[in-house]
């Protein structure tokens, strides 16, 4: 993720976009100064969205696959992306349940590249192996995805995984 972080901030330093870097880095130092004062100073650095229950999974450790609770549609996720926008979050993680199993999935990241701001997904990884997939969710501006990963015995992982 490091690696991510950096290279955003080279990306904005080579745009010239001094005024985006001097306001995130205002919010950082806010953070403690926050803690101190006992009262925010400023909106978040990162942004989540939920974006699906639905998972292919059944893990463990998890039972947001049994939930049936509505869910955010195309137009909420993108009026809550608008928000972080507004907020000037420096990135947004979209996560779920399997967030590769929501339809609208690359009409959100575009929403989110759209507005310059990065964007990343965590994924159980399952549906990764469709390369034209994978590529297509790159090539609207994904920047990375975190797959989760319980053991490097797949035994293990398979039954913690469900």
């Amino acid at each position: 993720m490091r690696k991510k972080q950096i290279s955003v901030l080279t990306e904005k330093i080579r745009e010239g976009n001094l005024t985006w870097l001097l306001k995130q880095g205002l919010k950082f130092t806010s953070i403690p100064l926050s803690s101190i004062l006992n009262r925010q100073l400023s909106g978040p650095i990162l942004g989540g969205i939920m974006i699906t229950y639905a998972c292919n999974m059944r893990c463990v450790m998890c039972d947001l696959w049994r939930r049936k609770g509505k869910e955010l549609t195309t137009d909420e996720c993108k009026s809550v992306i608008d928000k972080f926008h507004e907020l000037n979050v420096s990135g947004i993680g979209i996560t779920g349940g399997e967030p590769l199993l929501r339809k609208d999935l690359i009409t959100i990241i575009k929403h989110i590249t759209q507005k310059k701001i990065p964007v990343s997904i965590s994924s159980n990884g399952y549906y990764l192996s469709n390369k034209d997939k994978v590529k297509e969710l790159f090539d609207v501006g994904l920047r990375s995805i975190a797959i989760s990963l319980d053991s490097i015995n797949p035994d293990i992982h398979n039954r913690i995984r469900g």
